[in-house]
């Protein structure tokens, strides 16, 4: 009993490690992505859009860009939506309805929908101005998302396996 309890006691510690790590993980991906130049960012966002299988993906010139940073193809079911993103990397500010508003009337008649990566957050304002009757869906992606998103797509992310073994001895010897 003695042992099964030291046991349980360090599976809940490495818990508590892997919980912790994972945090300081995610900051860390996140600080690097906050130092890109936004040159890079654009990049960094359409090989993003690639992974998740948009197709014909391109980034506009850097400046005087109409406010469209880049745009592709996804297919969806039968047809294909034409998608246009903005990148901001920003480190601290979130971005405001006016920077969704923006951006939405640049892709407006052109495009289906679009999405706006940021390394920052965005203002409730801003999460509530990704719907309007008769305009484009504005998808976004803030820097803790896209963080995510790198980590189940395994983007610039590795994983280690390091295998905890819990003893599961008893559910055998009841059978016997």
């Amino acid at each position: 009993k003695k042992d099964n309890e030291n046991l349980k006691g360090i599976v809940k510690d490495l818990k508590d490690i892997q919980s912790k790590h994972t945090i300081a993980f995610k900051q860390q991906i996140l600080n690097q992505l906050k130092e890109l130049n936004p040159e890079s960012f654009e990049l960094f966002s359409k090989k993003l859009l690639d992974i998740y299988g948009f197709k014909k993906t391109k980034v506009t010139n850097y400046v005087k860009d109409g406010g469209i940073d880049g745009y592709g193809e996804l297919k969806v079911g039968i047809t294909h939506l034409n998608v246009a993103f903005q990148s901001k990397r920003w480190k601290n500010n979130s971005l405001s309805r006016v920077e969704i508003d923006k951006f939405r009337g640049a892709i407006q008649g052109e495009f289906e929908q679009g999405i706006i990566f940021t390394t920052s957050k965005f203002t409730k304002e801003a999460l509530g101005a990704t719907r309007k009757p008769g305009a484009v869906p504005i998808i976004l992606i803030d820097g803790e998302s896209l963080v995510d998103i790198m980590i189940e797509k395994r983007f610039g992310i590795d994983a280690e396996q390091i295998p905890v073994y819990i003893n599961a001895l008893d559910t055998i010897l009841d059978d016997l």
